[in-house]
């Protein structure tokens, strides 16, 4: 990027290079996006589902014409280094070229009718992932049938023509779709592809198509001239142009070295590839058509002329005029920029031309390389991956006193691989930043090189079925490593098992809050004589005499409100493997045990039901037939093929198993709150309004403790859980042996009958009775006196059943007014005295690089007004709050909007029925 800051030394001997940059980076520092007086098409919007955040607008330019409009080639995402500083395509023809790069002379001007007008706000064009930028007739790219065509996670759709040719129209149209991939293996490029079609009714020969790129590695606005050591590179067969820091560093980026950024040619007509590739200095680039087309046809004319030697470089690829060779870049880089172009073409009326080009980012230059192969793969796939990863989570985040409580839903387990057909899920990564999804953990790569580019995350969560940790699905994780005031997102992807041809693969952390999977959240202090919602009146309600207990955990979001809950449970039955796609279901058909059962296909006609407990087959080379019910162990399983037209491979076939278990569902009223998915004990379920149940089998020791004496201590086991039984035991000691540090111990039951005795048994022996074993420990200086008696209560536990059934209640949150006014002295400011620079600032951005000055007023009561006096009594600022949390952050401005001054203020706190007055300083 071009510094905007550098006004204040353009008073210096700078080059006339550097003038020129600084006064266009005051340009671009105007306001937004602007129409010309008519022109009621203009769009610009932002590709931010890849690892490259980049805008462009509607008219033929890759770049934002301001700072403010949006990113610029960052990478990666939300890191706040933005490579590109303009990037546009051009085309042209000789004596005429068409270019949105000189804003003195944008030639491509917006079309209208591929994106929806009547949009809030500012206008966008056409994104695949946000119907309402859709014009009304739907998505712009359709099949033959009329069915929206998205290739990517993120596709954008517009459309521009030279109606604004300074040299005459030539009739071209560009038709320009933009792809982003969330996915691993493809989120470090972003693609663009280009339609360039005839309109007019000449035929336009000798026609090329070109891409300018000015790329500045290591730069920031603001900082620097990190522009003037770049250096660029270009490899002929993989069609690339790339650019990187000439001494790979730079200040004005904190973390990583500076990468490497190109742009690949990866489609072009009679596959051509570049045939032209030149780079010049920034200030020698001029709007002269001419010159533009000489060296994007790199025509002797140009190359002859005086001004030949600004634009051609052929070092050793002399005299061929059509490639420069950048080892004529000098060691310590140039401000310089590229031009690669594809010609000559000839394009009759109504033809087209088409041309795809990538932006591809990488930490080194074999990272890059990598990275261009992929995007060449997948570009010749038409855009289509061939394989992709489960579909993200939905995440939910409450904020707690020094926690952060977040929850999830199994989305993401119950959707099959659009190409595999199988459910293939296999666990949760959960990743956290401190910096607004900037970087997903705290590594840092200068100082750590062999970390790796990828991010390390905070928990990881994988079924248990012999694939990777086998660490156990969860639904809910608490992270207890926060700081109360400051903001953390977080992003939970799913990854899928893989196979011997492709790698498992991994859906995307998210780059901006509207994804699903990620959440921002500040931990917060409770309110001042505040309580939180919380469970009550939690119920064993079913037929069923199951002893496990639920456990209730209420999320204190925002407007959480009463409510009853009920939690039932249904058998569910799901494809374990293979890509069966007839519809599934699963009934009780009498008294089923809650347990898991398996239907194996020996092949498409025959069957064996498995116990999924034991293995055992329990009906075996059953026959099997469409719509018919299964029936066995208590339970009925229907399997119907859809209908004739799904595919024969979609049908039963040798191999494909389906799992029959129980399921939970949870209601809140008549409302699901959690639907039926598979169940199991011990795993924490979250409901869409933000509880969390789990259900915990009961243990075969109920208990144990000291009843009467002293000096003695149990310790207990479970050897035989088959000899357990519910009952109550007391081990006494009988007598006392002080010179062999013995005792006698006899252990009876409730009907106080003897099960067990020993007369000499020393400290750290063994009791064993109703396959329990009791291991008592004593001291010798500190013997157990006779009598001394301890109780211990086992019991078998009672498993599950499907008649059994839970009910639980919620409350809303409480405000004690009584505890309010108790609590008020409490009340603080932080930091006090504020001092410019506090850890609690966030910067403002990569533009301006200046922190946002706020203070946090904490210990407040949930409603509440705070009024800010100068010490001569001037009302400065009155503070409204009305939250759950006992923080509000105030910006240290007046009721006007002004900055205050340094100095003391008091500040007083009123609620309904209590006040308090105190005083906080500010020193700048």
């Amino acid at each position: 990027m071009k510094q905007f800051l550098y006004i204040l030394i353009l008073v210096l001997p700078l080059s006339l290079v550097a003038q020129r940059k600084a006064l266009e980076e005051l340009q671009r520092q105007g306001p937004g996006l602007e129409k010309t007086a008519g022109i009621v098409d203009r769009t610009g919007g932002t590709h931010d589902k890849s690892n490259i955040r980049h805008f462009f607008e509607n008219r033929g330019k890759l770049y934002p014409r301001r700072v403010s409009d949006g990113p610029d080639g960052e990478w990666p995402a939300n890191s706040k280094r933005e490579y590109i500083y303009r990037a546009a395509p051009y085309v042209g023809i000789p004596g005429n070229v068409i270019q949105g790069r000189f804003t003195t002379n944008e030639e491509w001007e917006a079309m209208g009718g591929f994106h929806n007008p009547t949009q809030t706000g500012k206008l966008s064009p056409a994104f695949s992932d946000r119907p309402s930028t859709w014009p009304a007739s739907g998505w712009p790219v359709k099949d033959e049938q009329g069915n929206p065509v998205i290739k990517s996670d993120q596709d954008s759709y517009c459309a521009y023509s030279d109606s604004n040719n300074t040299k005459g129209r030539l009739g071209i149209v560009v038709y320009q779709t933009g792809y982003a991939y969330g996915m691993k293996i493809a989120r470090d490029m972003l693609f663009f592809k280009f339609e360039i079609v005839n309109v007019g009714p000449v035929q336009r020969d000798s026609l090329y198509f070109g891409l300018y790129a000015d790329v500045d590695v290591g730069n920031i606005s603001g900082g620097d001239p990190e522009w003037g050591d770049d250096k660029a590179g270009f490899d002929k067969d993989r069609r690339l142009m790339y650019f990187y820091d000439g001494d790979g560093k730079t200040t004005e980026w904190p973390g990583a070295p500076p990468g490497y950024f190109g742009f690949a040619f990866l489609a072009t007509p009679q596959q051509k590839g570049i045939t032209d590739f030149h780079y010049m200095l920034y200030d020698d680039d001029v709007d002269v058509d001419a010159t533009q087309y000489g060296y994007m046809a790199s025509t002797p004319d140009l190359y002859n002329s005086v001004q030949g030697p600004k634009f051609f470089h052929l070092g050793a690829n002399a005299p061929d005029l059509h490639y420069d060779d950048p080892a004529t870049i000098p060691a310590e880089g140039l401000d310089i920029l590229g031009m690669a172009s594809s010609g000559p073409y000839s394009l009759p009326p109504g033809g087209k031309l088409s041309f795809v080009v990538a932006f591809v980012a990488g930490q080194t230059l074999d990272d890059l390389l990598t990275n261009t192969a992929t995007a060449q793969l997948i570009a010749d796939k038409d855009f289509d991956i061939g394989a992709e990863a489960p579909p993200p989570p939905n995440l939910r985040a409450e904020s707690a006193d020094g926690r952060v409580i977040l929850t999830w839903d199994n989305v993401s387990e119950v959707t099959r691989d659009k190409y595999s057909k199988r459910f293939d899920f296999e666990g949760y990564r959960l990743y956290r930043s401190i910096d607004k999804g900037a970087t997903w953990d705290q590594i840092d790569r200068n100082a750590n090189r062999l970390a790796g580019p990828d991010p390390v995350p905070v928990v990881s969560f994988d079924k248990v079925n012999g694939v990777g940790a086998d660490a156990g699905l969860k639904y809910r994780y608490e992270d207890t490593t926060v700081v109360n005031g400051f903001e953390y997102w977080y992003s939970l992807t799913a990854y899928d098992e893989g196979d011997a041809l492709v790698p498992s693969l991994e859906s995307s952390i998210g780059n901006n809050l509207e994804l699903p999977n990620v959440v921002s959240v500040v931990p917060r202090q409770d309110a001042a004589g505040r309580t939180a919602p919380r469970a009550v009146d939690v119920a064993h309600t079913g037929t069923g005499t199951s002893d496990y207990p639920l456990t209730v955990m209420v999320g204190d979001n925002e407007g959480f409100s009463a409510g009853s809950y009920s939690v039932a449970f249904e058998p569910v039955a799901r494809v374990a493997i293979g890509n069966l796609l007839s519809v599934i279901t699963a009934s009780i058909a009498g008294t089923a045990p809650f347990q898991p059962w398996a239907i194996r296909f020996n092949d498409a006609t025959t069957f064996n039901v498995l116990n999924g407990v034991t293995g055992a087959a329990v009906l075996s080379d059953q026959p099997y037939t469409s719509g018919a019910a299964i029936t066995f162990g208590g339970l009925s399983v229907t399997i119907t093929d859809t209908n004739s037209t799904m595919l024969a491979s979609f049908y039963p076939e040798e191999g494909d198993s389906i799992v029959i278990g129980p399921g939970i569902r949870v209601n809140r009223g008549v409302q699901t709150v959690l639907p039926l998915q598979p169940f199991t004990t011990s795993t924490p379920y979250a409901t869409s309004d933000g509880v969390t149940l789990q259900i915990t089998p009961t243990t075969y020791l109920r208990g144990g403790r000291l009843v009467e004496g002293n000096n003695l201590s149990v310790a207990t086991t479970v050897f035989t859980s088959d000899s357990v039984v519910n009952d109550v035991f007391q081990v006494t000691v009988t007598a006392v042996d002080p010179g062999a540090s013995r005792v006698a111990v006899r252990v009876t039951n409730q009907m106080n009958a003897v099960v067990a005795q020993n007369d000499t048994l020393a400290s750290g022996d063994a009791l064993t009775f109703k396959g329990i074993r009791a291991v008592l420990t004593f001291t010798a200086t500190k013997m157990p006196s006779v009598g001394t008696r301890y109780e211990i209560t086992t019991g078998i536990p009672i498993p599950l059943s499907y008649v059994d059934a839970y009910a639980f209640a919620t409350t809303g949150a409480t405000i004690d007014n009584n505890a309010v006014a108790s609590e008020l002295s409490g009340i603080r400011v932080v930091p006090n005295p504020y001092i410019v620079s506090s850890l609690f600032e966030e910067e403002f951005g990569e533009l301006r690089r200046e922190p946002i000055r706020q203070m946090r007023f904490v210990n407040l009561p949930p409603s509440c007004s705070i009024s800010i006096f100068t010490l001569d009594g001037d009302l400065v600022q009155t503070l409204y709050h009305t939250s759950g949390t006992g923080v509000y952050t105030w910006d240290l401005r007046t009721a006007g909007g002004r900055e205050i001054t340094t100095g003391v203020y008091l500040y007083h706190v009123k609620t309904e029925t209590a006040e308090r007055l105190d005083r906080f300083a500010v020193i700048k």
